[in-house]
C-alpha cells in the first residue's frame, strides 16, 4: 500500500505501547488525525488499549527476529487501517465507527498470533492489502467500502533451525501464489504480471481471505493447511479454495507424488478407488459429463497433484477443488483410501502417519 512517512507509523506503534487511562497514550498530547479519532470515541479508545495489551503481551513469548516481525506487521496493520478507514480525510465522519471493528478483529488477531506446537513457537504473519476502486465504481464490502482488499495470516516458525526457516519461507511463499504473484492480472489499462511480494494490487476488484494454519508434525512431514474465500467485485457468487502443503524437513521441499508411491500403478488403483466412492455418492449426477470412469482425465489431474492430499491416521485424504469434477453447487466430499489398499502400491521407506 502507499505508507505515509514510516517515521509516523512507527510512532503510533511507539504510542501504542505506553499506557493511559484510555486509550494506549495521553489524549492531553493527540495532535495526528488517528489520535485525534481515537481519543474522540470512547469505544475506539478502549479498543485500541485493549489491541495495545494484546501487542505487548506477546512480545516477551518471542525471539528478537520474531519480535521484528511482529512490529513490522502491526505497522503495516495500523497504515492499512487508516487508509481503508479515511482517517486523514476531514470530509469523512465515520472513521471511529470504521475503526471499532478493525481494532477488535486485530485484538483478536495478536491474542492468538503465537502458538507453541511440540516445543515449537509459532507466529502468526499478516499482510493487509487495499486498491481503491475506480471512482464510478460502488463495490467494496459494507465495513470497507471503496476499495478491493486482501487479508492474508499464516505461520512462521520462531527458530534459527534452518529446517525450519526453509518451511516458513515455502508457507509464505505458497500464500503468495495463492493471492497471484507471478500471474498476470488484468487491468483497464491492459496487463501486468504481479511480482513475487505482497503489493496492493493484489487486492484489486475483489475482497479476499486468505488464511494457512499448522495442521500436523509426524515423521519430519510438515502439513499446513491454506484456504482462500472472497468475493470479486460485481461476481454472481463467492469463491472458495483449500489447498495442503506437506513438507519434507530433512528435504527441504514439498511432498511428491514418488515420495508416497513407487511406479506408475498406483494412479489407476486410486483413480479406481476414488471413483467407487464417487459412484456412492447422493449427488454423483451433478459429475461433469466428461468425468466418466476413474481414468477421466480430470479426475486423474485431481488425483496426481499432492496440493489436494493430506495424510491422515484412517488413509489418504483427496479433496476435489471447486469445478474439477463437478460445479461448485454440488462439492463432492474428500475421499478417504484407507492405508490397508495402498499398501500395493506404497514406495518402500513411506511411514504412514
Amino acid at each position: 500500500m502507499s505508507l505515509r512517512p514510516i517515521a509516523l507509523v512507527f510512532a503510533a506503534l511507539a504510542a501504542s505501547c505506553v499506557s493511559s487511562y484510555a486509550a494506549s497514550f495521553d489524549c492531553a498530547k493527540a495532535v495526528r488525525p488517528i489520535e485525534k479519532v481515537i481519543c474522540g470515541d470512547a469505544k475506539l479508545s478502549a479498543a485500541d488499549s485493549g489491541m495495545a495489551a494484546a501487542y505487548r503481551a506477546g512480545l516477551p513469548r518471542l525471539s528478537s527476529a520474531g519480535i521484528g516481525l511482529l512490529r513490522a506487521d502491526q505497522v503495516q496493520w495500523l497504515a492499512w487501517s487508516q487508509q481503508v478507514c479515511k482517517v486523514d480525510e476531514p470530509e469523512h465522519p465515520k472513521a471511529a465507527a470504521c475503526l471499532q471493528p478493525l481494532y477488535a478483529d486485530r485484538a483478536k488477531q495478536l491474542r492468538s498470533a503465537i502458538s507453541v506446537v511440540d516445543g515449537l513457537t509459532l507466529l502468526k504473519r499478516t499482510q493487509f492489502l487495499a486498491m481503491p476502486v475506480q471512482a464510478e465504481e460502488a463495490f467494496g464490502t459494507p465495513e470497507i467500502p471503496g476499495f478491493g482488499t486482501l487479508q492474508a495470516s499464516w505461520p512462521r516458525a520462531d527458530s534459527d533451525d534452518p529446517a525450519w526457516i526453509a518451511w516458513s519461507a515455502a508457507v509464505e511463499a505458497h500464500m503468495l501464489r495463492m493471492a497471484g504473484a507471478g500471474e498476470q492480472q488484468g487491468t483497464v489499462q491492459g496487463k501486468r504480471k504481479l511480482p513475487f511480494s505482497w503489493v496492493d494490487e493484489m487486492a484489486e476488484a475483489q475482497d479476499t481471505t486468505l488464511e494457512a494454519h499448522l495442521r500436523s508434525v509426524d515423521h519430519g512431514r510438515v502439513t499446513a493447511m491454506l484456504h482462500a474465500n472472497g468475493m470479486g467485485h460485481g461476481a454472481a457468487h463467492p469463491f472458495e479454495t483449500s489447498e495442503s502443503m506437506t513438507w519434507l524437513l530433512d528435504a527441504k521441499r514439498t511432498l511428491r507424488a514418488e515420495d508416497v508411491f513407487a511406479g506408475e500403478a498406483w494412479k489407476q488403483i486410486v483413480g479406481a478407488l476414488c471413483w467407487d466412492q464417487l459412484q456412492k455418492w447422493s449427488g454423483k449426477q451433478y459429475l461433469f459429463e466428461q468425468v466418466n470412469g476413474p481414468s477421466a482425465p480430470d479426475l486423474q489431474k485431481v488425483i496426481a497433484d499432492p496440493t489436494n492430499w493430506t495424510l491422515e491416521k484412517d488413509g489418504l485424504h483427496i479433496g476435489y477443488p471447486d469445478y474439477t469434477i463437478a460445479p461448485r453447487v454440488a462439492q463432492p466430499e474428500d475421499a478417504v483410501l484407507p492405508w490397508e489398499q495402498l499398501k500395493p502400491v506404497l514406495a518402500a521407506g513411506f511411514v504412514t502417519p
